[in-house]
């Protein structure tokens, strides 16, 4: 079975995007799940990498210079960047899927993450996330049923401190 997991490659064709959707199947784990995260009030020299308008920074750049790459390895990643500020992503690794949208204003700075990536233990992708971004509050979500959350080894949230 063959799968989209391109790293920065090509943008992946119809058939390429199709086997992938075809296979969602968790990885390692019969049920499925959805990490989401809504910040806030992101650190100053963090929105600025998101304003085009005033530093020039392609989508691929931004991505680069903020270290989004990390929160998804692997994965292919397409990003854009908006003008005058502004950017979104989506990545693809195999059956999981990552998305960041960010709005970078002070007056309404926000960032979403969403990833359905079957991990055992989502608190080092958690501090991985607000690392990155460094939001002032945050909102965290996860849909599931009984069966995915029980086979979590612990919850995101077990540890309460993530700096």
């Amino acid at each position: 079975q063959q799968a989209v997991s391109k790293a920065h490659g090509a943008m992946p064709g119809a058939a390429e995007l199709s086997a992938a959707l075809s296979l969602a199947q968790p990885r390692g784990h019969s049920t499925y799940r959805t990490f989401n995260m809504m910040m806030f009030d992101m650190a100053p020299e963090v929105a600025a990498i998101f304003f085009q308008g005033t530093n020039g920074l392609t989508g691929k750049e931004m991505t680069a210079k903020a270290g989004i790459q990390a929160l998804c390895p692997g994965a292919y990643i397409d990003e854009a960047a908006f003008t005058p500020c502004g950017y979104s992503m989506n990545s693809v690794l195999d059956a999981a899927y990552s998305t960041i949208h960010i709005t970078p204003e002070a007056a309404c700075s926000y960032v979403s993450f969403e990833t359905n990536d079957q991990l055992d233990d989502y608190a080092p992708l958690l501090r991985r996330v607000l690392s990155t971004f460094r939001p002032q509050r945050f909102v965290l979500t996860m849909f599931g049923d009984d069966d995915a959350i029980d086979c979590l080894d612990r919850l995101p949230t077990s540890k309460r401190q993530y700096g």
